[in-house]
């Protein structure tokens, strides 16, 4: 079997070429440093981990520098790469497993890895990590063995990687807050800012669907005696699939043929993740899903005092989406004003009702009362 391995398309420069006259720590520590002023200035951790592949591959020559980074699910997976990438698991598995780093001079001979080489090659696989979160995996390769400087030097950049990917990861996530906390304020601006329930309704459909991306979304009112939803508000992104993009405002549907899973759901106030492609969710559901391109459907009850009234979808008809948790909390935190515009419509109809008889009355009476004026009479 050949070598497998993923092409990645890039310009290398000219590698740094060593003094000769200075000692090894003196060149490192040179690298090093090019190294941190080359991504150290980024705040993007996608830009980070390219940045720094292809400095690396500049400064080193080394053929192959790659990132590796963990998904959720326990995946590795390629973050950023550089010439041409094994795609074997082996080096890079234990080097992640263990927290030290690994170090292959003949991959024929290497247990997890030897199988699927034809001729030696040389891999360094350097764990990633910052205090006792580990952030993936420096892998460099090459046509020669490394040497204990080589190992050194690899150790040295990973670490300033790490350095400078946990600095951007960090900011990233400040941004996150700051635009989720400006969602939030959004939000209740939009609930206080008109008394017109559609013009609300819609803003904050819109303002969950941009939040986290998502191609459409949607707020449903929910009756339980009725066991039906209408479509009072809804948002197609730009990227929403044609077929996404089919009204269906004001329609309503009988929950126990349409979407006979979401009732229960919705009683307990739990949100429910559906996807187009699983056996779990109930034919009609699944032709309702392909019918307008939903590859993925969250929903998130909308509750008063515990109890369901409305609830609200986030729509993706490009993927599979995994809604993290933090994701979640904030459109369920945004679609929660949608439930609160609601309550404040119901009570403002109940009052406006109330009023209307209370004239009612008044008329009545006044319509009952004969007004006896006396007059004065002469002698």
């Amino acid at each position: 079997m050949g070598r497998p391995h993923l092409f990645v398309g890039a310009s290398v420069a000219e590698p740094f070429i060593m003094d000769p006259l200075a000692s090894p720590p003196v060149n490192h520590q040179i690298i090093t440093y090019r190294l941190l002023r080359a991504i150290g200035e980024s705040l993007e951790p996608e830009g980070v981990a390219y940045l720094a592949v292809e400095t690396v591959a500049a400064l080193t020559g080394w053929p192959t520098v790659a990132i590796l980074a963990p998904t959720p699910n326990g995946l590795i997976v390629v973050r950023a790469a550089i010439g041409s990438l094994l795609t074997d698991v082996g080096i890079h598995g234990r080097a992640y497993r263990t927290g030290d780093t690994q170090i292959v001079d003949d991959l024929i001979g290497d247990s997890d890895e030897g199988p699927t080489y034809q001729k030696r090659y040389s891999a360094l696989a350097v764990p990633m990590i910052r205090g006792r979160r580990r952030l993936g995996i420096f892998l460099v390769e090459n046509d020669a063995p490394f040497s204990q400087t080589d190992i050194l030097l690899a150790e040295s950049m990973a670490e300033v990687i790490s350095l400078a990917l946990d600095h951007a990861e960090l900011y990233a996530q400040s941004q996150q807050r700051l635009a989720a906390q400006t969602a939030l304020q959004e939000a209740t601006a939009t609930i206080t800012a008109s008394l017109d329930l559609p013009v609300v309704l819609n803003r904050i459909a819109q303002q969950m669907c941009r939040v986290v991306g998502a191609t459409s979304a949607y707020i449903c009112s929910y009756e339980r005696e009725q066991k039906s939803s209408t479509v009072l508000a809804e948002y197609f992104s730009q990227t929403a699939d044609p077929l996404e993009q089919v009204s269906d405002l004001g329609v309503t549907y009988y929950l126990p043929e349409s979407f006979p899973d979401d009732m229960a759901f919705l009683e307990r106030g739990q949100l429910l993740v559906r996807y187009d492609h699983l056996a779990t969710i109930s034919a009609a559901e699944q032709e309702h899903m392909q019918q307008y391109g939903a590859r993925t459907v969250l929903t998130i009850p909308l509750q008063i005092g515990g109890d369901t009234i409305a609830y609200a979808e986030l729509w993706d008809s490009r993927r599979h989406r995994t809604f993290t948790e933090s994701e979640m909390a904030l459109c369920q935190g945004i679609a929660q004003h949608a439930a609160i515009a609601l309550e404040n419509a119901r009570l403002f109809q109940a009052i406006r009702e109330e009023h209307g008889r209370f004239q009612a009355l008044i008329t009545a009476d006044n319509d009952g009362i004969i007004w006896w004026v006396p007059t004065a009479v002469s002698c």
